[in-house]
């Protein structure tokens, strides 16, 4: 007899090998339960992933959404703040800057070569700051002043032969403030 015709002479449906059965339909029935058992496993990690995912997206979400609050509140309230300063630090500074400006413009009347006169017009409170700008650049006769109600105390307007100059520091302050109100109302 052959080690073939053994082989077959024993076998019942069942071959054991080493301590382990080789039965076709256990195998296959295992093979299902474990295949069955992988796809439900799968689906309950990948069940419980999304929903932990979706939590996080979800709380993340929240959090973004409280910190671009957060930010805008604060960014709203630095400009508010930043616009009230400026609103009262730009009438200082537009004092201090009218009678720099003004001394500049004098200064550049003085450097033009013109015939006739060049006439400085500004409110009335401001003619003898002027006058006294004008003696302190050497006190040109070529420059005249002229009290001008229409002229704000912030504003100054020079006129000679066909060329002039202007300025009004109260209107720059209102175009500032503007501007600022409207990035503000941007945020």
């Amino acid at each position: 007899m052959t080690l073939l015709n053994v082989v077959l002479e024993n076998f019942d449906g069942e071959l054991v090998k080493d301590g382990q059965s080789n039965d076709v339909r256990l195998q296959q029935a295992k093979a299902a339960a474990y295949a069955e058992g992988f796809t439900a496993g799968e689906t309950a990690a990948t069940a419980r992933y999304q929903s932990e995912s979706d939590f996080v997206a979800k709380a993340v979400e929240a959090i973004k959404g409280d910190f671009e609050s957060v930010r805008d509140e604060q960014t709203a309230e630095v400009c508010d703040a930043f616009k009230q300063l400026v609103e009262k630090i730009f009438p200082g500074l537009a004092e201090i800057g009218f009678a720099e400006e003004a001394a500049a413009t004098i200064r550049r009347i003085n450097s033009f070569k013109f015939n006739g006169t060049a006439t400085i017009s500004v409110a009335p409170a401001r003619v003898d700051l002027i006058e006294k700008i004008i003696a302190d650049a050497g006190g040109n006769q070529m420059i005249s002043v002229k009290d001008d109600d229409a002229q704000s105390t912030l504003a100054l307007s020079a006129r000679w032969e066909s060329a002039g100059m202007d300025f009004d520091l109260e209107q720059s302050m209102t175009e500032c403030l503007k501007a600022l109100e409207a990035a503000l109302a941007n945020l």
